[in-house]
């Protein structure tokens, strides 16, 4: 079952016995570190995580620490490899039902492509906030997701204040609701509306 289980688990995973010898291991762990298969079969866990966190900002006194204390746990600790990859790592020991420790258990994951793409998440916004013209973002059904600090100046709310209201409730008067919900229909099915509208301020001006 063990197996089955490093062999689909999408973390890279070793396990060591109670001497420190690796018992089982998985693609995911020799993909993620880049180090030959035999090195994991020949060297045991604290050589082999000495010779991988050589290459991070952690140092090997990471490893050290943790087999120096059989029954330390670590969970979510971030490491930054100086290829620029950054990994985030696990470990614990293995306990039978009685508390007896046989192993220890160490899970690495891959948080290269999540950081990234919070990254361009955030580059974006900062983009937005510096464009001079009043962006809003709704869902489907018109509540705003986002709200500019422009669109902020231009109507009186803050993006805290709106992020979740209806717009029809925010922008328009009842003057110029049904022309509202018209383009809101407009961009819903067509994907855009081209034209003019009298939009509120806060307070109703």
């Amino acid at each position: 079952v063990l197996r089955t289980q490093l062999a689909i688990t999408g973390e890279g995973v070793i396990v060591s016995d109670s001497s420190g010898k690796i018992i089982h291991y998985n693609q995911a762990f020799l993909d993620m570190w880049g180090i030959p298969e035999r090195l994991v079969k020949d060297g045991g866990a604290r050589k082999v995580l000495l010779e991988c966190f050589e290459s991070t900002n952690a140092g090997t006194v990471a490893v050290e620490i943790v087999f120096g204390d059989p029954d330390i746990e670590v969970a979510g600790k971030r490491l930054e490899l100086i290829s620029g990859w950054v990994l985030q790592w696990s470990t614990h020991p293995v306990r039978l039902e009685d508390g007896t420790i046989i192993g220890r258990m160490f899970g690495f994951r891959d948080l290269t492509a999540q950081i990234a793409a919070e990254e361009q998440v955030r580059f974006h916004a900062n983009l937005l906030e510096e464009v001079p013209s009043a962006i809003i973002a709704t869902t489907v059904s018109g509540h705003v997701r986002y709200w500019n600090q422009t669109a902020e100046q231009l109507h009186g709310w803050t993006n805290a204040e709106v992020t979740g209201r209806d717009i029809r409730d925010l922008l328009f008067s009842e003057q110029q609701l049904k022309r509202g919900i018209e383009a809101l229909q407009s961009l819903k099915e067509r994907g855009r509306w081209h034209g003019e509208l009298q939009l509120c301020r806060k307070g109703g001006s």
